[in-house]
C-alpha cells in the first residue's frame, strides 16, 4: 500500500468522524504542510517526504493512546483504526527509505 493510499484512507476516516472537513485542513493539521504541498506532490507524481509521513504517523499514535484511555468502545475502536493506519504509514516509510 502506498503512502498516498494511506493518507487518503486517513483523510477519509478523519472526515467521517468530523475531525477534518477538507483536504486543506488535513494537510495542515495532520501533515503540517499547506494544501499546496499536497497538490504539488500529485501534480509532480512524487511521494511525500519521509518527514511528512513520520509527522502523520506520530499524530495518529498520539491520538490512539489518548483514545485508549477512554472507557467507551467507540473510542477504543477508533484507537485501533489509528494504530492500523500508523503501522501502514510506518511500513510505507520504511519501504520509501530503503
Amino acid at each position: 500500500m502506498t503512502v498516498e493510499m494511506v493518507f487518503e484512507e486517513t483523510y477519509t476516516l478523519l472526515n467521517k468522524i468530523g475531525v477534518v472537513d477538507m483536504k486543506r485542513e488535513f494537510c495542515w493539521d495532520w501533515l503540517k504542510r499547506g494544501d499546496s504541498y499536497c497538490r504539488c506532490l500529485k501534480y509532480n507524481q512524487k511521494p511525500p517526504s519521509v518527514g511528512v509521513v513520520a509527522v502523520c504517523s506520530s499524530k495518529l499514535k498520539h491520538y490512539s493512546e489518548a483514545l485508549k484511555r477512554k472507557a467507551d468502545n467507540d473510542s477504543r475502536k477508533l484507537a485501533s483504526d489509528f494504530d492500523v493506519l500508523s503501522a501502514r504509514l510506518d511500513s510505507a516509510m520504511y519501504q520509501q527509505s530503503r
